[in-house]
């Protein structure tokens, strides 16, 4: 009765307080711009994602949206899904995917996560499972990573990354991606102003218009 009350409570909040967007058309492009913002603003030279995607694999690898990538070392429980993309993504030496038996959590406690420079969290069919990874990650306490988690709106995603220092949550999209770190350095202040450009602009069809539509976050030049 009470986990039921305080997840009204939050529905009631997201959509009257923080009025949250409709949910967008593509679900699965909605952390692209988050992770493109953070890209310019520091190097993104080694990642770590946690479930492949069809769209977020493929944006790592491609230099046009992120030139610095050394190396992806993506974790997928989905065997099936895991060979589709090895094979449509073909020969790339700076992929390593790693097909896990059982919950992704499980692959958590061998990896270094100081070796990257961002965690990427969207893993998983069920709540349950992402939430036990995003506490794994959480208990290692990574010390320069930043961390993105998609479907950020989802109430057990955000008790799971408590323990995280510092956390911002992305609105101004539905489904949220949220953003957190404890020793790395993140202004609070770039967060909440591209959230709000977010919210403006809306939903956008591909990389490529985020791309177009987030002209502050272009790389500087110098």
């Amino acid at each position: 009765m009470l986990k039921r009350l305080i997840n009204k409570f939050h529905f009631l909040r997201d959509r009257y307080v923080l009025r949250q967007p409709i949910r967008a058309a593509n679900p699965y492009l909605t952390h692209i711009p988050i992770l493109l913002a953070v890209a310019r603003w520091r190097p993104l030279t080694t990642v770590l994602e946690f479930g492949c995607g069809d769209i977020s694999t493929r944006a790592f690898l491609d230099r046009r949206f992120f030139p610095a990538l050394q190396r992806l070392e993506s974790y997928e429980n989905d065997a099936a899904w895991a060979e589709h993309l090895r094979s449509s993504i073909g020969n790339e030496p700076r992929l390593n995917l790693h097909c896990v038996e059982g919950a992704i959590v499980s692959s958590v406690d061998a990896i270094d996560l100081e070796q990257f420079d961002l965690i990427f969290i969207d893993d998983s069919k069920t709540g349950e499972e992402r939430s036990a990874t995003i506490r794994a990650v959480a208990a290692k306490r990574p010390h320069r990573a930043i961390v993105a988690v998609h479907d950020f709106e989802c109430l057990d995603y955000r008790i799971a990354s408590r323990s995280f220092r510092h956390r911002f949550r992305f609105t101004g999209l539905n489904p949220n991606t949220g953003l957190l770190w404890n020793e790395a350095a993140m202004q609070t202040s770039r967060l909440r102003a591209l959230d709000r450009k977010l919210r403006a602009t809306g939903e956008q069809a591909d990389i490529a218009s985020w791309e177009a539509a987030l002209p502050f976050t272009k790389r500087s030049r110098s």
